[in-house]
C-alpha cells in the first residue's frame, strides 16, 4: 500500500518505512508487552535480546551510511540508540563504537597526521588497558549488576558464561588438534549449549581451512565491487568477529542486515575515495 501511494520503490523509501516499522511501531509493542523478560534487557517483539541488540546496531549502521537527512537521522539514532543499550548487548555497542572509528578514518584519509595521532591514542588505551587488567577486573566484579560489566551469573549467558564455554573449545582445540574439524555439532556437544560465537564453532566443527576459505570468498567478493578490497575487508572481518558473537548465522534477518550495511558501505566508500 505504501508503494502503490509513494509511486517509488526506492532505496531510501524502502529504509525510512523499514525505520518507522522497527524504530517506533515494534518498539512500542515491545514496551506495551513488558519485554523486559531476559535478565531484565529490552527484547522487542519477543527477539533474543542480542539478536535484538545487533539488528538495532546494523540498522543505525545502514541509516547513518544512507543519504537521508540529517534530521531524519539524528531523530531515528536519538531512537534506536537507547534501546540498544536497554538491551543490553555489549557485542552491538562495539561494532557500533568501531563503526564510527572507521567512519573516522575513512573521513580523515588524506590527514597522515591526525591518523597518526588516534592510532597512538588507542595504542595508549590497549597498553593501559593491558596494565591495569587486575584493576579493571575487580572493577566489574563490584558493578556485577550491571549487565554491560558483568561477569557473574554461569548460568544466565553472561560473559562469564560464554568465556568459559570459549575456554573449554580453546583447550580441547590445544590437546587435541589446533587445526579443528571434528564435524558438525562438535563444539555444541563440547559446551552442552550454542557456543555464541560462529568463528569459534566454524573452527572447532570444520577446522581453520573452512574459515580461511570463507574468508578468501568474502575478500574477492568486497573486491570486485570496490577499489578500497583491503580496507573494506578489515572493517568487515573486525565486524564479523564482533557478530560472531551473537551467532548472526543462526539468524536470518541479522545476517541480510549485515550484509545490506557492508553493500551501503561498500558504496559509499567508493564514492567517498573516488571524491578525492
Amino acid at each position: 500500500l505504501y508503494f502503490k501511494e509513494s509511486h517509488t520503490n526506492s532505496f531510501a523509501s524502502v529504509l525510512k518505512l523499514s525505520c518507522f516499522i522497527y524504530f517506533i511501531v515494534f518498539n512500542i509493542i515491545g514496551l506495551v508487552l513488558g519485554n523486559f523478560d531476559h535478565e531484565g534487557r529490552f527484547t522487542g517483539m519477543q527477539l533474543a535480546a542480542s539478536i535484538y541488540g545487533g539488528c538495532i546496531c546494523l540498522f543505525l549502521i545502514i541509516l547513518l551510511e544512507s543519504d537521508l537527512s540529517k534530521l531524519f537521522k539524528c531523530f531515528y539514532f536519538l531512537v534506536g540508540f537507547p534501546f540498544l543499550l536497554l538491551s543490553g548487548t555489549r557485542g552491538a555497542v562495539l561494532s557500533l563504537i568501531v563503526y564510527f572509528f572507521f567512519s573516522f578514518y575513512r573521513k580523515f584519509a588524506k590527514n597522515k597526521l591526525l591518523q597518526f595521532f588516534i592510532i597512538s591514542i588507542l595504542l595508549s588505551i590497549v597498553g593501559l588497558i593491558i596494565i591495569k587488567l587486575d584493576e579493571i577486573l575487580a572493577a566489574m566484579s563490584a558493578l556485577s549488576s550491571i549487565r554491560f560489566a558483568s561477569t557473574e551469573d554461569l548460568e544466565g549467558g553472561s560473559l562469564g558464561t560464554r568465556l568459559t564455554w570459549y575456554l573449554m573449545i580453546f583447550s580441547d582445540l590445544y590437546n587435541d588438534s589446533f587445526i579443528g574439524g571434528f564435524g558438525a555439532g562438535a563444539a555444541e556437544k563440547l559446551t552442552g549449549h550454542i557456543t555464541h560465537f560462529d568463528l569459534l564453532r566454524f573452527w572447532y566443527d570444520y577446522s581453520l581451512g573452512f574459515i580461511l576459505v570463507q574468508l578468501l570468498l568474502f575478500f574477492y567478493m568486497i573486491k570486485s565491487t570496490n577499489k578500497n578490497s583491503l580496507l573494506i575487508f578489515l572493517y568487515f572481518f573486525v565486524q564479523y568477529v564482533l557478530f560472531s558473537l551473537h551467532n548472526i548465522f543462526q539468524a536470518p534477518t541479522m545476517l541480510f542486515l549485515f550484509a545490506l550495511s557492508l553493500v551501503v558501505l561498500t558504496s559509499k566508500t567508493e564514492q567517498v575515495y573516488g571524491k578525492v
